[in-house]
């Protein structure tokens, strides 16, 4: 795809095991995610985000007759695809940044509450308590 950046829109043949698929890139699209681009995908009518690493090797460039044989149908699919698609990736764009410049919630004040009266550090528990002295009589009376 080095050839891309010298053209506006640039076409192209993605090649795979289960079908091959005209691409178009255009540079006037927003870039992608980190590693991804935006293409415009001929059978399905809409520009896809590609992993960049995966598609790149299997794309060619179309001969002037390839893109010919298209057809002039192709460029007004495509301006109708990508209106649509930069309408919604801006649509998406402003739901982030209102999201982002939303003001924080307001967080509730803390009241200093003096526990030192309900310290349970100092509290001191008598283990040996007469409840177990019970215990132990039930235990002889069974046993008997």
């Amino acid at each position: 795809m080095s050839s891309v950046s010298a053209k506006a829109i640039w076409y192209g043949m993605l090649e795979t095991l289960r079908a091959n698929s005209v691409l178009l890139r255009d540079d006037g699209l927003p870039e992608g995610s980190e590693g991804r681009v935006y293409l415009y995908n001929v059978d399905r009518d809409q520009i896809v985000e590609y992993v960049e690493a995966i598609v790149s090797t299997k794309l060619r460039e179309l001969s002037q007759e390839e893109i010919q044989a298209l057809g002039k149908g192709i460029e007004k699919q495509y301006k109708a695809a990508r209106k649509a698609f930069l309408a919604e990736f801006k649509s998406r764009q402003n739901v982030l940044n209102l999201k982002s410049e939303a003001p924080a919630k307001p967080v509730a004040a803390v009241e200093d509450v003096d526990d030192t009266a309900q310290d349970m550090d100092d509290v001191e528990i008598d283990v040996e308590a007469d409840e177990d002295v019970d215990w132990e009589e039930e235990d002889e009376e069974k046993s008997a």
